[in-house]
């Protein structure tokens, strides 16, 4: 059967646009008006309300005493499109934002366009249009560079390194942490001190030619990262480190304890007779008992904490959360017990038999678990006082120091004594120890800084965002790929960007010089076989080698 759905045909706007200068132009040579010379042929222009046609008026020096008289022929600029485009700017300011607002792939475009505007484009041509939006909106923002971070007094920067492609090369990039704008962004091979000592040399060179000042440094424990700050910067430069990268440091022996603890109780209950039965629909009902009913939605109760997820570097510890329901359960099922025992002459014998091995089996899992769930509440206590401590903004950095060091060192006598006998709540306050007495001052040092964070968790959520966009429009096995070759421009793309704003910069964009770089980026991905395959090129190749060949 014949779909019904109709598709927009795009429609002939009877209109001619003249594209001229608001006033006369002046010869830039003798600066007297010139005048016009003639008209360019009218140029067919296909626009988001249909096809229509522009023409410049062209102007050239009339003053036959000036060096320029008729040498040249002068436009103004076209606010309707790019010239030997065959979209307009609207045109090409929604593809764009189909790409980054909506999210959509080349064929999710192209059939919007189609759909909605009766307008025919190429994936191919919609890929273009989005690389020389991006290129746009990095030499935009170079562009307004100084104008961008001065209201704030300065940088407050996020430095991060991001790996698009596994086992390809990283990104190292800076980003301003009060606008969220990339400062700098470097590929390189490795991560060892020297890379990042260029890196940073780099970031000092670009900001001290701008006249920007620095305020600080936000970054996670990566030691390259520190030494090559310290390097160049010197001592006198703020560095803060991430709060959140210092929990995840003192917290690994803790991570692992508690996904352990999920993992392993999960799989016993899972195991037990009743559970096991009840998941494979073989257990057999007793009608008419609102005790079995009981018993069901007890049974329910330990299927659903099997879909518990371990979710990865879990600082609130869900474990012991998920030890206490399992309590719960016991509790509710010896209430059942006890509520049977009271009741005398009741002939239940069978429901009572299973009432008693579900709960010991509860009960079992929770004596092999208790002291794993012990020791994690415990590190759990330690973890609330640290966060009172980290999380008084409204303190001075050297009180907050105080503070943590007076904690480090109370936790340091308690591991003294030998009465810790858990490896992970070892582990948690050694590393944490290690951490204050060493660099404990980095983590308060944000609060000398007006509106500073006290975490680079923004710019890691800028990159996933980027990662897990690019994997819908793109693909899961292209969408990394694509994210390795054209990390540097993305990252200075505003996803929500309206249609009018992205059509207002590609009007203010200087068109030749993206064409220049999307030419040099083509030239790059040749490969050298095409000039073997091909044989014109292989005849100038050949030519070439023979030229050489006589001048040795």
């Amino acid at each position: 059967m014949a779909s019904t759905s109709t598709e927009a045909k795009p429609a002939f706007l009877l209109k001619r646009i003249l594209i001229d200068f608001d006033e006369r132009p002046l010869c830039q040579r003798c600066q007297m008006p010139m005048i016009i010379c003639s008209h360019s042929s009218p140029s067919k222009v296909v626009g988001l309300e249909g096809i229509y046609y522009t023409e410049y008026r062209e102007y050239t020096c009339g003053d036959t005493d000036c060096s320029q008289y008729r040498r040249k022929k002068y436009r103004a600029p076209n606010p309707w499109r790019t010239d030997r485009h065959k979209y307009d700017h609207e045109v090409e300011a929604e593809v764009a934002r189909q790409r980054f607002k909506e999210k959509r792939t080349y064929q999710e475009i192209e059939t919007m366009m189609v759909q909605h505007y009766g307008i025919k484009i190429s994936q191919k041509t919609i890929g273009n249009i989005l690389r020389r939006y991006e290129i746009i909106c990095e030499l935009e923002q170079h562009a307004n560079f100084e104008n961008k971070f001065k209201p704030n007094g300065g940088v407050f920067i996020g430095i991060d390194a991001m790996a698009p492609l596994k086992g390809e090369d990283k990104h190292i990039v800076a980003i301003d942490h009060f606008t969220q704008q990339p400062l700098l962004v470097e590929r390189i091979k490795s991560e060892n001190t020297e890379t990042h000592v260029a890196f940073q040399k780099n970031l000092k060179k670009l900001l001290r030619h701008h006249k920007i000042k620095v305020l600080g440094f936000m970054s996670d424990d990566h030691v390259a990262q520190r030494n090559a700050i310290q390097k160049v910067w010197g001592p006198h430069v703020k560095h803060c480190r991430c709060l959140f990268h210092f929990q995840k440091r003192i917290l690994l022996e803790t991570f692992k304890l508690n996904s352990k603890l999920k993992t392993k109780a999960k799989a016993r209950i899972r195991r037990i007779h009743y559970v096991k039965f009840f998941r494979e629909e073989k257990l057999d009902p007793i009608e008419h008992s609102p005790v079995w009913e009981y018993l069901v939605e007890i049974l329910k109760d330990l299927v659903a904490l099997q879909e518990w997820k371990n979710k990865r570097n879990d600082t609130d510890l869900e474990s012991i959360a998920f030890y206490k329901r399992l309590v719960d359960i016991y509790h509710l099922l010896t209430a059942l017990k006890r509520r049977l025992a009271s009741t005398a002459g009741s002939s239940i014998s069978s429901i009572e038999t299973r009432l008693d091995l579900l709960t010991r089996d509860v009960k079992a899992i929770l004596g092999e678990f208790q002291r794993d769930y012990e020791a994690l509440v415990q590190i759990k206590s330690y973890q609330n006082e640290l966060k009172q401590i980290l999380e008084a903004h409204e303190e001075s950095s050297q009180i907050g120091l105080d503070m943590l060091v007076l904690f480090a060192e109370k936790l340091e006598v308690r591991l003294k004594n030998n009465t810790i006998t858990c490896e992970a709540e070892k582990y948690y306050i050694q590393q944490l120890c290690s951490f204050v007495y060493d660099r404990g001052k980095s983590l308060f040092q944000y609060r000398d800084i007006d509106h500073a964070s006290n975490t680079n968790n923004p710019q890691e959520l800028k990159f996933k965002t980027l990662k897990h966009t690019l994997r819908r429009t793109q693909g899961m096995a292209t969408g990394p790929h694509y994210f390795q070759h054209h990390a540097k421009s993305l990252l200075y793309v505003d996803p929500d960007s309206s249609r009018e704003e992205i059509r207002q910069m590609l009007v203010r964009a200087d068109h030749k010089k993206v064409a220049q770089i999307m030419k040099e980026e083509q030239a790059r991905r040749k490969r050298p076989l095409s000039r073997i395959k091909n044989e014109k090129k292989w005849a100038a190749r050949k030519k070439k080698l023979k030229e050489k060949l006589q001048e040795i």
